[in-house]
């Protein structure tokens, strides 16, 4: 029997943002929202992430903002819940700030603002294509609250 195998490239709709930060999820919220002039909000729903190999599931606090100027929703989510990573290449990264269509001028501003923000260790970009996790991430069904 000859097999055949189907080989697909995926696209990625987001930039991203990895945080190192040691505090709190609501105080990093508060510490971007006062620096990035945006306006996080705790989703109602956590963001819930399938783990195929451990057959078990995980919650990762979810938080949201739509930016009416660039006309773009924001996520951020936490990268680790109880040993279990959102992005399991990346378990040194603490937060993921996700962006619809961000130009590079834009993502260069924001990398230089986090990284003054004194509750940040480091904030870089992440490029989706590289980290195979980053394949599962959907926000299709995550709405502004």
């Amino acid at each position: 029997m000859t097999k055949h195998r189907l080989d697909f490239d995926v696209e990625f709709n987001f930039s991203v943002i990895g945080i190192c930060s040691a505090v709190a999820d609501y105080r990093l919220i508060w510490e971007l929202n006062q620096v990035l002039g945006v306006n996080f909000k705790k989703s109602k729903n956590d963001y819930l992430k399938t783990h195929k190999k451990k057959n078990s599931s995980s919650a990762h606090s979810l938080y949201t903002f739509y930016d009416e100027n660039l006309k773009s929703a924001l996520f951020c989510i936490k990268n680790k819940n109880n040993s279990l990573f959102l992005i399991p290449e990346l378990i040194q990264i603490d937060y993921f700030v996700f962006f619809n269509e961000l130009s590079t001028e834009d993502m260069e501003d924001w990398l230089v603002k986090l990284r003054k923000c004194s509750c940040i260790q480091m904030a870089m970009e992440f490029f989706p294509e590289e980290h195979k996790s980053f394949e599962t991430i959907a926000f299709d069904d995550y709405e502004e609250n």
